[in-house]
C-alpha cells in the first residue's frame, strides 16, 4: 500500500508548510490496474485525499512539476525585483 504509507507524510508536510505560510505542491502519478493487489483507483484516491496532484502518466507529472517550478522561480524573481 504505497499511497497508504505516503499519505500521512504528505498531509503532515502540507500542514507544516501551511502553518509557515508556504505552499507545497505534491505531484504524483500511479501506475497499475484496479485488478492489481494495490488497486490503481484506491492508490490515486489516497494520494488525492492527502492533497497530492495525481496526473495520468509520468510525462504529464514531469511537465506539470516543471511548470510549477518555473512559475515559482518567476514569482521569486518578481518579488526580489519589487523589494529592490
Amino acid at each position: 500500500d504505497p499511497a497508504g504509507a505516503l499519505a500521512p507524510a504528505i498531509v503532515q508536510a502540507r500542514n507544516t508548510c501551511s502553518r509557515e505560510r508556504r505552499h507545497l505542491a505534491v505531484v504524483a502519478f500511479v501506475c497499475g490496474t484496479d485488478g492489481g493487489p494495490q488497486s490503481l483507483t484506491r492508490q490515486r484516491s489516497a494520494l488525492e485525499a492527502a492533497g497530492a496532484i495525481v496526473l495520468p502518466d509520468s510525462a504529464s507529472a514531469a511537465r506539470f512539476a516543471a511548470a510549477l517550478a518555473n512559475q515559482a522561480a518567476l514569482l521569486r524573481t518578481s518579488a526580489a525585483a519589487v523589494q529592490g
